[in-house]
């Protein structure tokens, strides 16, 4: 599944779960003031590096970018057709659509961040369980609300799938299959939807029946919980460098000296192809 938590005792595993946050925070922050590839790339470097000292295994972040390497490609492909280029270095019309030096620079930039994007939030759920996640955010100041109905939802979608493959073996039995023109596969679908929505609808009313009868709704505000996350000192020392990395951003980035824009490999890799004006 794309948020399942691999359990250890490395560095990254013990942080506070809002050290983890920030984590993520400030890789946004990186990539959006960012659009060099070089600099988003060195990004990606620290996203690796991350998830090679959390002890991750090689063939589950494969397994990830494998997966995502189709809508990588299409949102590459777009960017680079229909995105950012300019007059000045045109290389060749690819059916009507100029391709450009600065385009393909902007478009592998802009893919680095897609990348980025994607394993920096795969990086902290592999490292983080959702319990602590939701606790986390509960302690950020999200409603206790919105944490036991995100826990309860992640927690019953293993359920879920469990229940839709059950679903399915049982209409195969009856002849149901997945073939033929798209309406004829619509009405196998809805075969296959109706029971797996009206079992969620009943398990979610059993999940609020067993709330209500442990008193869930009683001082809701002032509720305790079976496990504590607390700041330890290695917290607050990745919090002082994660706050450095953003300030260093800001200063480099878009809104700052704009040493980061893509500009900047542009400019070497025009002086290395020898393309003038």
């Amino acid at each position: 599944m794309a948020f399942d938590y691999k359990p250890g005792n490395t560095i990254f595993h013990r942080l506070d779960p809002r050290t983890k946050i920030l984590f993520y925070i400030v890789v946004m922050l990186c990539v959006l003031l960012f659009s060099d590839p070089l600099f988003i790339g060195c990004v990606l470097a620290v996203i690796f590096m991350v998830l090679k000292i959390s002890q991750v295994e090689w063939s589950k972040i494969w397994g990830f970018l494998r997966t995502v390497a189709f809508p990588t490609v299409v949102y590459a492909l777009f960017t680079l057709l229909w995105g950012f280029h300019s007059n000045d270095y045109i290389l060749f019309d690819f059916f009507y659509f100029p391709v450009s030096v600065d385009g393909i620079v902007y478009t592998l930039g802009s893919t680095i961040r897609f990348l980025c994007i994607l394993l920096s939030l795969r990086a902290v759920l592999m490292v983080t369980s959702i319990k602590d996640m939701i606790l986390g955010l509960v302690k950020l100041g999200m409603p206790v609300e919105f944490g036991i109905a995100f826990t309860s939802g992640f927690a019953y979608l293993p359920v879920m799938m469990d229940e839709t493959e059950k679903i399915r073996d049982a209409q195969r039995v009856k002849g149901w299959n997945l073939k033929g023109n798209p309406i004829k596969r619509m009405r196998a679908l809805l075969k296959l939807m109706i029971p797996a929505i009206m079992r969620g609808i009943k398990r979610s009313g059993d999940i609020a029946l067993a709330l209500e009868s442990k008193g869930f709704g009683y001082d809701i505000r002032g509720r305790t919980y079976l496990t504590e996350v607390k700041f330890t000192k290695l917290d607050y020392a990745v919090c002082g460098v994660l706050v450095a990395a953003a300030v260093f951003s800001l200063v480099i980035g878009h809104w700052g000296l704009r040493i980061a824009d893509y500009e900047t490999s542009l400019d070497l890799l025009v002086h290395a192809l020898g393309i003038n004006r």
